[in-house]
């Protein structure tokens, strides 16, 4: 089919366009794309349209000849570029309509399909079977993360040449759960709300090198004695498991406007609950027997450094809240979208900017590419987060999805706020493959892998140089990475 396409287009190129280079006119763009249409030669149709609209001459049946055509050849883009025009053209025509709705809902453009859809008649709705529900989605999914740090260790090194003390506050495997459903609010009004669940499994751990300060004998001389004693550390290795869980709310409204633009506004709940847990350092100085001098009789004292730690544990529970904004603007076969957002995450104010790009370079969503960029703002600091995401179907109903994140994700968040990465550790790069398959027109199945790489902190305690006092903290970097598995169906009414 394709080969006599090429075939058809190739002579009429050769033989019939030549002749008409000099003569091209609206009488002869009409009439030979009319029976060439009628004749479902939908490549000719485009040629000749081209060569038409590159010599100004451009009028409604052209654009909407050219349109069905390209919808015929499953490029859907250019053609709601050209029915668009057709329809500000002849805004009533129904054939038009009918071509763009089609070729809406065949692009993945659900949302501008539901609005065109009121402008077509109903017997032509029925036709096509067009049903518009309030509930137009439902989607659940559910899966682990798998952390490198998942196993207890019995006696993990978090401390430092020279210090006393250290702690690690460890992620090891995780749950998710996620429910969430679609609504249409009139035909270009949609809202989407979910609910998400989260179960961190955490161990922290604590470790502190108390001087060793054991007597190992005592040496007789004539001068009195000597007290001699072990300075080798004696470490103590301390760990508490417990769990962290998060609950989220995650609301979403889509309003399609004239001109290829739509504005997502969203609004993103969390509630953190957990057990805290806190060790104190204390640090004092102690004295012990040194020398007995028996002329005159008398004690010398040594001084002894003496670390004392203790723990406490309390129920910590807190709320943070994000909002963000999106804009989509639709360029034949790209959609721009900038975005931008504010958050309070972990008692900290967050801004972020982002710009999008996506693309569809077969004309179709049989292919498709973002690209995007973020900036992320934090307590004066800043930092950029990059994109690129590629995806198609391979199979028929089977679609495959991969990403690349590069930056520190920390406190960030994606996807308009709805993905939010609100833990306390450092992203460095992640990648991630989706592949769905759909059993029918109201349902299908996806699978989800993803891969992060992260850094965790070790804090450690050195002396105080000034004296027995409190201990003086500082860091070191560690790096792990985490696995993801995610299993989900989605069904449309």
């Amino acid at each position: 089919m394709s080969r006599t396409r090429n075939i058809t287009v190739f002579v009429l190129a050769m033989f019939f366009l030549p002749g008409l280079a000099n003569a091209l006119d609206f009488r002869t763009v009409d009439f030979q794309t009319s029976r060439l249409f009628n004749e479902q030669k939908w490549d000719s149709v485009v040629f000749l349209g081209k060569e038409a609209l590159h010599d100004d001459i451009d009028y409604f049946y052209l654009r909407q000849r050219m349109g069905i055509s390209y919808f015929h050849l499953g490029r859907y883009f250019p053609a709601i570029e050209h029915l668009e025009k057709a329809m500000k053209f002849n805004s009533s025509d129904l054939l038009t309509r009918e071509y763009l709705y089609l070729s809406y809902a065949a692009a993945g453009r659900e949302d501008k399909a539901r609005a065109v859809s009121p402008s077509i008649n109903k017997e032509t709705r029925q036709r096509l079977k067009i049903r518009y529900s309030v509930f137009d989605q439902i989607d659940a999914e559910g899966g682990a993360i798998f952390s490198s740090e998942n196993k207890i260790q019995q006696n993990p090194f978090l401390m430092g040449k020279d210090s006393i003390a250290g702690e690690k506050d460890v992620y090891r495997n995780s749950y998710y759960a996620h429910l969430g459903v679609n609504l249409n609010i009139g035909s270009k009004i949609s809202v989407y709300v979910c609910y998400n669940y989260m179960d961190f499994l955490k161990v922290k751990y604590f470790q502190n090198a108390e001087p060793g300060n054991a007597l190992v004998k005592i040496a007789d001389s004539a001068w009195g004695k000597q007290y001699i004693y072990s300075h080798s550390k004696v470490a103590n290795d301390t760990s508490f498991q417990y769990h962290m869980t998060q609950h989220e709310a995650y609301l979403s409204v889509s309003v399609v406007l004239p001109k290829g633009f739509r504005i997502r506004p969203a609004f993103h709940f969390l509630n953190v609950s957990y057990n805290n847990i806190n060790v104190h350092h204390s640090q004092q100085t102690i004295q012990d027997t040194a020398r007995f001098l028996r002329n005159p009789p008398r004690y010398l004292f040594i001084p002894f450094v003496k670390i004392t730690d203790s723990y406490s544990q309390s129920d910590t529970s807190f709320s943070n809240y994000l909002g963000s904004l999106a804009i989509d603007w639709d360029i034949k076969i790209f959609r721009l979208t900038l975005s931008g957002s504010i958050s309070n995450l972990n008692a900290r104010t967050q801004t972020q900017g982002g710009l999008s790009l996506t693309y569809f370079p077969l004309g179709s969503a049989r292919f498709y590419g973002t690209s995007a960029a973020t900036a992320f703002f934090e307590g004066g600091k800043s930092r950029l987060i990059f994109q690129q995401t590629l995806g198609g179907e391979v199979l028929k109903r089977l679609w495959i999805e991969g990403s690349l994140i590069y930056g520190d994700l920390s406190n960030a968040n994606l996807s308009n706020g709805y993905l939010v990465y609100n833990i306390t550790d450092t992203f460095n790069y992640g990648a991630g493959a989706t592949l769905s398959y759909y059993f029918s027109k109201h349902w299908g199945i996806s699978f989800t892998y993803q891969f992060f790489s992260k850094e965790s902190t070790t804090t450690y305690m050195l002396p105080n140089p000034e004296g027995p006092g409190r201990p003086v903290p500082a860091t070191t970097i560690s790096n792990y990475y985490t696995n993801t598995l995610i299993g989900g169906i989605k069904w449309k009414f």
